[in-house]
């Protein structure tokens, strides 16, 4: 008889768990959403894409195509910030609904769904001013700043593991170490490099050697979230092309601010001077002419 009671007990809790787990499982309406909201994880140090501002609120790109997204879809949006690694384990925990925008990998693609492009970019190498290597070996032989977690720390543990990677929590963190000359060099988004540089007015400490990657910036979802997956790629669609023009602008660098490569830096100058000896010398012989 215990042992009937202990059995039929055992059923009935093993049937509940399973019931519990199917309706985890159970993909939520858009009305649930339309009602609940999302939440959205995003990064604090990730200039111009999302951090925070003075005023102590989340400014930058993704936080406008966000706001813009949830005017469009009527659905409202909460947004949590961390440091980039805390972002992920956002998603891994399911403390957030979705991340605001992220590039594409494999390690990522086990615990994220992703959507539709958000903006498109590409890493560069930057080399600091004054450093004891070159762009032909900054990889190989200098110490390179990367934020840890982020796309060039991941694109370099794949494909360059002799690369001297040294890991930053934050942009600034890591921006910061190659401008005060701690490191020789950085792979980073051109963009984040240049807000950074310029809120310390150190816009002449670096070259650009060369792009390293190009990559999309995609929205995120918890793996298997296949309807608000659709609701955010429908959302999305919805916002015109003037409207993503007009916030593009407003954060990122214009054709006439694009990088100058290092052999720019030292060749144009150097042209310069051969032009300015020439025209010394032309001048000098029709004097004594």
């Amino acid at each position: 008889m215990k042992i009937r009671v202990l059995l039929l007990a055992l059923f009935l809790v093993c049937t509940a768990t399973i019931c519990r787990a199917q309706e985890e499982k159970e993909p939520k309406s858009k009305d649930y959403y339309l009602e609940n909201g999302v939440t959205i994880v995003t990064s604090n140090h990730s200039k111009p894409y999302s951090f925070v501002g003075v005023s102590g609120d989340l400014e930058g790109y993704l936080i406008d195509v966000w706001k813009k997204w949830s005017k469009k879809t009527g659905i409202p949006i909460r947004f949590i910030y961390k440091d980039w690694d805390g972002t992920l384990e956002s998603m891994k925990n399911g403390e957030a609904d979705l991340h605001s925008g992220l590039f594409y990998s494999d390690e990522r693609a086990m615990f994220i769904d992703f959507g539709e492009a958000l903006h498109s970019s590409s890493d560069i190498l930057i080399l600091r001013n004054g450093a004891d290597v070159d762009c032909s070996n900054a990889l190989s032989h200098g110490s390179v700043a990367v934020v840890s977690g982020s796309h060039p720390d991941e694109y370099l543990r794949a494909y360059h593991p002799e690369a001297n990677r040294v890991e930053f929590a934050t942009t600034n963190e890591a921006v910061d170490s190659m401008l005060d000359r701690q490191t020789d060099a950085i792979v980073i988004s051109y963009p984040m490099l240049v807000m950074r540089a310029r809120e310390r007015k150190m816009e002449d400490r670096y070259s650009v050697c060369r792009t390293i990657s190009y990559r999309d910036t995609h929205v995120g979802v918890q793996k298997g979230e296949t309807e608000l997956l659709a609701l955010v790629n429908e959302g999305m669609a919805e916002i015109d092309s003037g409207e993503w023009k007009r916030m593009e602008s407003r954060w990122f660098i214009t054709v006439d601010e694009k990088p100058r490569l290092a052999w720019e830096t030292a060749v144009i100058p150097a042209v310069a001077a051969f032009a300015l000896i020439i025209l010394m010398v032309v001048v000098w012989f029709r004097r004594r002419a």
